[in-house]
């Protein structure tokens, strides 16, 4: 009874990282090694490296006569630790690659192991098979084009610009298809008998696909230290992740056996890629326009292009201006177009107003005395807008008489009376190069300090200003109101 009481103690002594080891609850003989199995006994066993019969391999062993370390690069399926009359046997599953503190039986006597006499190593033979996986799968890229404007109806005076903001909208869209797989089975003979091999078959998802091993007829001798490769290929439905397994089988009477490996056949990326990327190209009124960007590929998607395009400087028309502008794609593999357009609609409209003098405008504001003109409302802050560089509202450069003949204000006046009229849908266009000279004048100089300069003089100034008078008074373009 202490006898079987003492085997799962060793047992639980001989585990260790790779594999575990347990006794096989064999009678308290020697034990065999396992049917199927190759036996290699070491008698008195030092510490030292021992060759594996029928391979190129060693099982190193370290020992102090009683408890051994061992390892080799053969795995082995069941070793066996002799002493006294018996042995204790350690089984492997799956077959280990070295193992600590194991032991021979116990001494029902004494309580301790028996001294170690013998070790019997049990292992097989073992082709060693390899296997490879290459995905590969078609992706094809569809792309879609939105083209959009910002405002799409603008109403202008005849002088006045507006700013349409334009986006072009892309995305892509992908179809993969076309999934295959191929690989090698790699199969090599490491020991020192021939191999008889009776049958490679590879197992795709658990069904078999055809595998070509270059003409070689079954049965076929596998020679020591010689390799075998095969290779597969197969279709597959979709790009889920399977297993993938070779499997190498060898008559049963060699002395070399089959083996099998496996690997997962992931679909990672594509191998071809077909329309990803599109070229773009944007048309307003049939002219090409500068794009920001003009090549998008499909990692970019959904991609944006803006761009801001200034519309101005038409003449006035009873007819609505139409500007179509038209963006489109082509795909780099397969030229394959598409478009998308917007409109934009602008009228100008064509100033049929009537003037009115300084003394008109200076008097209608908001602040009186006379009735306000809504048209000082088209200002940004009415008769309290900023007058440029004058440090005063328009409604107080109006009221502030030119000191000492000053011709900033005498040029003023009229200018602020031109620009209403103009707002008022007088039509200036009689005046507009010099409202833009004098405009420039104003955004120069304040009161003061244009007095200082050379190019600017006061028969200059009070010129232009008998040129604005004339308009605003109905002599120069556009007729004066009669109330």
């Amino acid at each position: 009874m202490k006898l079987i009481l003492w085997a799962p103690v060793c047992a639980v002594l001989s585990v260790f990282a790779a594999s575990t080891a347990h006794a096989s609850g064999d009678d308290p003989t020697t034990p065999s090694c396992p049917e199927g199995t190759l036996e290699y006994k070491i008698d008195w066993p030092e510490s030292k490296s021992y060759p594996i019969p029928g391979t190129s391999d060693y099982v190193d062993v370290k020992t102090d006569g009683t408890s051994f370390d061992w390892s080799s690069k053969v795995g082995m399926d069941a070793i066996i630790a002799e002493g006294g009359y018996s042995g204790e046997k350690y089984l492997y599953d799956p077959e280990a690659y070295s193992g600590k503190g194991l032991y021979a039986p116990m001494d029902p006597w004494t309580g301790k192991p028996y001294k170690l006499w013998r070790i019997k190593f049990c292992y097989d033979l073992n082709l060693k098979v390899e296997k490879t996986a290459e995905t590969k799968f078609t992706r094809k890229w569809t792309w879609e084009i939105e083209k959009t404007a910002d405002p799409t109806y603008i109403e202008l005076r005849r002088w006045e610009t507006a700013d349409v903001d334009y986006e072009i909208a892309l995305d892509a869209e992908k179809y993969d298809k076309d999934f295959a797989v191929k690989g090698e089975i790699k199969i090599y003979n490491p020991f020192q008998y021939e191999a008889k091999i009776t049958e490679v078959k590879d197992l795709l998802d658990g069904v078999e696909v055809p595998v070509d091993c270059g003409g070689v007829d079954f049965p076929y001798e596998l020679g020591s230290h010689q390799e075998l490769v095969c290779t597969y290929w197969a279709e597959r439905p979709n790009a889920y992740t399977v297993e993938n397994k070779a499997i190498v089988k060898t008559d049963s009477w060699s002395m070399v056996g089959g083996d099998t490996a496996k690997v997962e056949v992931k679909f990672m990326g594509p191998s071809e890629e077909i329309d990803e990327c599109v070229t773009v190209t944007d048309e307003l009124d049939g002219v090409l326009q500068s794009l920001p960007t003009d090549y998008v590929c499909a990692g970019e998607a959904p991609k944006t292009i803006d761009y801001t395009h200034t519309f101005g400087s038409l003449e006035c028309s009873e007819w609505d201006y139409e500007f179509k502008n038209v963006a489109t794609f082509k795909t780099n593999d397969t030229h394959t177009e598409g478009y998308d357009e917007a409109t934009v609609i602008i009228k100008v409209k064509c100033p049929n107003g009537c003037t009115r003098t300084q003394g008109y405008w200076k008097t209608h504001s908001e602040y009186g005395p006379a009735p306000a003109d809504p048209v000082w409302e088209e200002l940004q802050n009415g008769p309290d807008s900023t007058f440029f560089k004058s440090g005063k509202s328009w409604y107080e450069v109006f009221w502030t008489p030119p000191p000492q003949g000053n011709a900033y204000y005498i040029l003023a006046h009229q200018y602020m009376a031109a620009v209403l009229n103009g707002l008022a849908d007088a039509d200036t266009i009689q005046i507009d190069a010099l409202l833009g000279l004098v405009r420039s004048f104003f955004e120069t100089y304040g009161p003061s300090d244009w007095q200082a300069s050379p190019s600017v003089s006061k028969a200059l100034l009070t010129g232009w200003a008998s040129t604005l008078e004339q308009f605003n008074s109905g002599k120069l373009g556009a007729m004066h109101c009669e109330s």
